[in-house]
């Protein structure tokens, strides 16, 4: 994993880049999280996509302190809705082909999870940047 840091007048963003092709985009200002941003490109290598699964535990665990279960719940649930909606998305024929879904958890932290074509992002925002 390779970090690097800018942003220093606003407290803080740090990029994340992964040899398996996993993209991160950190936001703090000062030790305050704000936001977190995971992206996948695709098509994806199966060891990408491996990864891109982990880190999304990974995050979850992270932001919000839940149990393997909660996590493997919310994930599928959310995965399953962008999913759906990208499909939709392209039955309707929009002009741009996505699939948002959205989650807000207590304690003011929001979870976000993107589908297009060309890749996929979770985004959590933390209760200090709402």
């Amino acid at each position: 994993m390779i970090v690097s840091a800018s942003g220093a007048a606003r407290g803080g963003v740090f990029d994340l880049r992964s040899p398996s092709g996993v993209n991160g985009t950190l936001e703090c200002a000062g030790a305050e999280f704000l936001r977190f941003e995971l992206r996948i490109p695709l098509p994806a290598a199966a060891d990408g996509a491996k990864a891109f699964d982990a880190m999304q535990v990974a995050t979850l665990h992270a932001a919000l302190g839940w149990n393997a279960a909660r996590i493997s719940a919310t994930l599928s649930r959310m995965n399953a809705e962008a999913q759906d909606y990208l499909r939709a998305s392209k039955q309707r024929g929009d002009v741009y082909y996505a699939g948002k879904t959205e989650s807000h958890e207590p304690g003011g932290v929001s979870l976000g999870l993107i589908y297009t074509d060309g890749d996929r992002a979770l985004i959590v925002v933390g209760p200090a940047a709402q």
